[in-house]
């Protein structure tokens, strides 16, 4: 059956071969950038459009970005002065002029059969706005790949997104593809009024916030790189980013939720931290310095006593 039957059949209010916007953000990844952009020019779905956001970048990125317009019509590139990746992706989701939106960062790859696979979804439950599968982890520094299994969602998630976003329920950016029509004339999906990290889960939680309907495929659609050059993933800058982007969320939340998000939120953090930095935290202690100190010769006497013995045995010894 061909990707445009099968969207035709539930799609509603679109014709046969609904356009997608796929807006890609991009500053300082010369060495990423064409490889995220062929993942989108690669997708066995055709009709889309590429909008390549250059947020201020100070290396080649922007004669790469070039070079790929020259070569694909589907290619507009917008150039703006370093301002962040939410404006960098609010500024290319002007430019949108699809259905659905599927934004990736430039160090990011999609699926080849990802677009073609989410609108299938959104045909079998026209009630769908966000269509999303699972996703893997290239660690650049090994080569190795990872999979990650998203928790299942909830059609309507946003207690899950409030409570389980750090514990499994986290989707990346290019998890989902998204209906245009969750946002009204004129708006924006991403907060112009915060500039912190953790923009994913700000932005997903809005949406979830206004009724948006999940769907999910246990198939991996898509791959997040890490060990690229960039944000310093240290515990201690992670969890403060966290910490604001919770500060942020919490605002925007009900008196419902307001007073146990945040507690609850800040708690589980403190114990993930002190997970992650237990065993730099004993290693600093003097406690187990001097434990260390006492045990050490203890060990290396009962070492070499095991190694005089194997060697005696194998001489004959009984």
């Amino acid at each position: 059956m061909s990707a445009g039957k099968t969207v035709s059949a539930g799609i509603a209010g679109q014709d046969h071969s609904p356009l997608i916007s796929v807006i890609v953000t991009c500053f300082n990844q010369e060495g990423f950038i064409r490889d995220a952009v062929d993942s989108v020019l690669n997708q066995s779905w055709k009709k889309l459009e590429c909008i390549i956001v250059d947020d201020g970048s100070t290396d080649n990125s922007c004669r790469v970005i070039q070079e790929l317009q020259a070569a694909d019509e589907r290619i507009r590139v917008i150039l703006q002065s370093n301002a962040g990746v939410s404006a960098a992706r609010n500024a290319g989701f002007r430019e949108a002029g699809g259905a659905f939106i599927q934004f990736l960062d430039g160090d990011d790859l999609l699926g080849q059969g990802k677009l073609a696979a989410h609108l299938r979804q959104f045909a079998d439950a026209p009630e769908c706005s966000v269509a999303y599968g699972d996703h893997d982890f290239l660690d650049m520094r090994t080569g190795r790949t990872t999979f990650f299994g998203t928790t299942r969602l909830d059609a309507e998630p946003l207690k899950q997104m409030l409570t389980q976003w750090f514990d499994g329920a986290s989707l990346p950016i290019h998890a989902g593809l998204f209906r245009r029509s969750i946002w009204g004339e004129g708006e924006v999906p991403f907060p112009t009024d915060y500039g912190g990290r953790c923009e994913d889960w700000i932005f997903l939680v809005n949406v979830a916030k206004r009724g948006a309907i999940f769907c999910g495929l246990p198939v991996v659609l898509c791959t997040y790189r890490v060990g690229v050059a960039g944000f310093t993933d240290s515990s201690l800058k992670w969890n403060v980013s966290a910490l604001e982007a919770a500060v942020y969320i919490n605002a925007g939340l009900d008196s419902s939720w307001q007073q146990r998000f945040l507690r609850d939120f800040f708690s589980r953090t403190l114990q993930r931290y002190v997970q992650l930095k237990k065993g730099e935290i004993l290693h600093a202690s003097w406690n187990w310095k001097l434990g260390n100190a006492l045990t050490l010769p203890v060990f290396r006497v009962l070492k070499l006593a095991r190694r005089l013995k194997a060697g005696w045995k194998a001489r004959g010894g009984n």
